[in-house]
């Protein structure tokens, strides 16, 4: 059963803008030591800060110092390992996810990584399709409930 408390610390780094978005593996490491993520790398690097133990082990890729973050005993780059998808209470390695399609009014579904590598989906946008999936809803801002307590003043 997905663990809705976990997958909401998840979401919100996507939204964050703390994590720089890359395509095509979960974690790179490029020659000037920034990292770039997929949205499932992402997913993972939330896991290990919050208390998951899996290896990890970043690997030279021959393209002038860049470097793969390889994660769990298999040594996922590509796809959630094992270890992340029993930590998020779930059971599968991508997901399904609704994102625009570039009209307001249009959704596709796409696997996450195509979402992320090959349909130029921005992580806010891959966000709102993971809370779309679980069903978790945007947390109000701060803003809108000091705004109550004025109005009720």
């Amino acid at each position: 059963m997905p663990n809705l408390e976990r997958l909401e610390m998840f979401i919100q780094a996507l939204e964050s803008g703390e994590y720089k978005q890359g395509k095509e593996r979960l974690t790179k490491i490029l020659p000037d030591g920034t990292k770039e993520h997929c949205c499932l790398g992402v997913m993972c690097e939330v896991a290990i800060a919050n208390g998951l133990e899996i290896e990890t082990i970043a690997v030279s890729v021959g393209f002038e110092g860049e470097k793969n973050v390889l994660y769990g005993e298999t040594g996922r780059r590509d796809f959630l390992p094992k270890e992340v998808q029993r930590w998020y209470g779930v059971n599968t390695n991508n997901f399904m996810i609704p994102v625009p399609c570039g009209d307001e009014n249009c959704n596709s579904t796409h696997s996450a990584t195509y979402a992320n590598d090959m349909f130029g989906s921005d992580f806010q946008a891959i966000a709102n399709g993971f809370r779309t999936l679980f069903n978790i809803p945007k947390n109000e801002t701060s803003v809108s409930s000091e705004n109550n307590e004025n109005n009720e003043s």
